[in-house]
């Protein structure tokens, strides 16, 4: 079942790209707010993530390209958002989103 939306009241969608990645659907989204812009790719049928560090909360940060980068699973989803700001900020910003 595709993705029909991201929900957010923190963020909002710019673009949308749909493809594949080993196999499982995965999703683009451009995202922006007052802060700037931020990606977030989510591939559908994903059990597990593998990180340098684990966190106690199950959200794993790093870094792509010199960005920072928070990455998570919820419901069979994996989720890594993005952006040019702090880990916090983009914690904020990842509490907010859901799927619809």
């Amino acid at each position: 079942m595709p993705i029909d939306h991201l929900v957010s009241s923190q963020v909002v969608t710019t673009s949308v790209a749909q493809g594949q990645v080993d196999g499982l659907p995965a999703y683009r989204f451009w995202l922006s707010d007052n802060h700037g812009a931020l990606t977030l790719d989510i591939i559908k049928g994903v059990d597990r993530m593998e990180a340098s560090e684990n966190s106690t909360d199950g959200i794993t940060s790093g870094t792509v390209n010199g960005l920072a980068s928070i990455s998570w699973i919820k419901n069979g989803y994996g989720f890594t958002l993005v952006g040019d700001r702090s880990e916090r900020e983009l914690r904020q910003v990842a509490s907010g989103i859901s799927l619809k």
